[in-house]
């Protein structure tokens, strides 16, 4: 069965679950939505930043190549990072109404002989091909 809602409504409710969920930083980010044919996802954090020892809830929404939610599926949305000790509750989050979400968190290594820098990290969720990405900037607890 495929769910048809308008494409202002599912921004509304995936920015109102971002703001509800929490925010960790002062403004939400939200990726751009890739063009071409196929599966799309549009990955979305409620900040561009997180705390060593905080956490941040991201949403994936998917559709299909005709441009419908994906409802249910037996596939689920992979998340990942470029940073080895980044963690995801749910790195294979299943898709819920066409979207899937998942808590990332962080913890950085510093200890007190060396501080570790604050640095950026790429989060990407993929979904059957398709591919989302944003920068979510990971702060020390020294800086």
């Amino acid at each position: 069965m495929k769910v048809k809602f308008s494409q202002s409504f599912i921004v509304f409710v995936i920015f109102g679950l971002i703001f509800v969920l929490g925010c960790s930083s002062d403004k939400p980010i939200v990726s751009e939505s890739a063009g071409g044919s196929g599966y799309k996802i549009i990955l979305a954090s409620p900040g561009t930043e997180l705390e060593s020892g905080g956490s941040l809830t991201l949403s994936a929404r998917v559709t299909d190549p005709d441009g419908n939610l994906v409802g249910n599926e037996d596939e689920a949305v992979l998340f990942s990072s470029n940073i080895g000790d980044i963690e995801f509750n749910e790195s294979k989050a299943d898709i819920k109404t066409g979207v899937a979400t998942t808590i990332m968190t962080w913890e950085d290594s510093s200890d007190d002989e060396a501080s570790e820098p604050s640095k950026p990290a790429l989060i990407t969720a993929t979904y059957r091909g398709a591919f989302a990405q944003i920068q979510i900037m990971l702060i020390s607890e020294d800086f």
